[in-house]
């Protein structure tokens, strides 16, 4: 492949110019998260009832204790200072968001064939793994909610920032399924293959799936709000949406655990995951 400025000849994978430092039109045809989205989109609608068991137990083994610990922190901690309630509430998602995550280890994608119950079982073993990546995920919040307070420009630094760190450790729990490698090395080589255009496709793509199972939270959200009412109508309002939420939960869960499995495979079909654009650019 040859660049289309200064005409040098270059890696077929280049992200930048070697010679000139210009960008390529290879992540754009190639690593494109909008383009997984809608491969991922128009192939898993014709999979969804492939997935649902596997779905309602990670549901089962994540959402549900999860929810059940931020509503009980909430009774019997709120009145305690702001970060340190912050913290409890850091340490139930890193407890039981491994749970969910260990869902990307399934061995065949979500389009080949069903998921059974007794799949998830089998990948608990790699619980210990994920939760000391959510610790160390966690210390990272911990350490901007101290940095980024008392002032509204350090609020969106602060935002920034955890948005950035979403997009860098996005594929760390697939890297680390794949090889046994400790998270802290594992987030150094996704730092390191991850920088200039190819964080950008992580950011849109973590963006875009915190966006699309953001109703689900919603909808549990409303289910709970209606209950202080006490009324027989708003209860069975409440069950409605909390059925609803669930059942969301179910469907939504494969296509965004699909999402990051089939960008990840991408970077690494592409040669990705070895590079350091950092000396492409240099």
């Amino acid at each position: 492949m040859n660049c289309k400025k200064c005409k040098g000849k270059i890696p077929a994978n280049s992200i930048f110019c070697n010679h000139c430092g210009t960008a390529t039109s290879f992540v754009k045809e190639n690593l494109s998260a909008s383009k997984t989205i809608r491969e991922v989109f128009s192939t898993y609608s014709k999979h969804i009832s492939k997935h649902i068991s596997f779905s309602l137990i990670t549901f089962i083994f994540s959402v549900v204790p999860l929810i059940l610990g931020l509503y009980l922190l909430h009774r019997n901690f709120v009145n305690i200072r702001p970060f340190f309630y912050y913290a409890l509430n850091l340490l139930v998602i890193s407890l039981f968001m491994p749970f969910w995550l260990i869902a990307l280890a399934k061995e065949d994608d979500f389009f080949s064939k069903s998921s059974h119950i007794s799949e998830y079982f089998a990948l608990l073993r790699h619980y210990p793994a994920q939760l000391v990546l959510c610790v160390a995920s966690s210390l990272y919040l911990l350490l901007l909610k101290l940095i980024c307070q008392g002032d509204p420009i350090l609020n969106l630094v602060h935002f920034i920032l955890i948005i950035y760190g979403l997009a860098i450790v996005l594929h760390v729990p697939t890297m680390m399924f794949e090889n046994p490698i400790c998270p802290i090395k594992a987030i150094k080589k996704a730092y390191t293959f991850g920088k200039h255009t190819i964080r950008w496709q992580n950011v849109f793509l973590s963006i875009f799936i915190v966006i699309v199972n953001v109703p689900a939270f919603l909808l549990m959200l409303y289910a709970n709000s209606l209950t202080k009412y006490n009324m027989l109508n708003t209860w069975i309002i409440s069950i409605i949406a909390l059925l609803l939420g669930i059942a969301y939960s179910l469907i939504i869960f494969p296509f965004s655990w699909q999402l990051i499995r089939s960008q990840y495979q991408k970077y690494k079909d592409n040669g990705i995951l070895e590079k350091n654009i950092e000396k492409e650019v240099s």
